[in-house]
């Protein structure tokens, strides 16, 4: 086990880290958005049907 061999797993660990927390913030942001799509839905539904009724 030499120091390069235990820099380039500290350099894949960050990688790796990084590439999970992307991974974490797209699943979030993409979560916030369906769930404020899904919380606004049934206010248009809702002014949809007194428009029209």
């Amino acid at each position: 086990e030499g120091p390069g061999r235990w820099r380039d797993n500290r350099r894949r660990r960050c990688s790796v880290l990084l590439a999970a927390t992307v991974a974490v913030v797209v699943a979030a942001e993409t979560a916030v958005e369906v769930a404020a799509t899904a919380a606004a839905f049934p206010f248009f539904l809702l002014r949809f049907l007194f428009y029209f009724f």
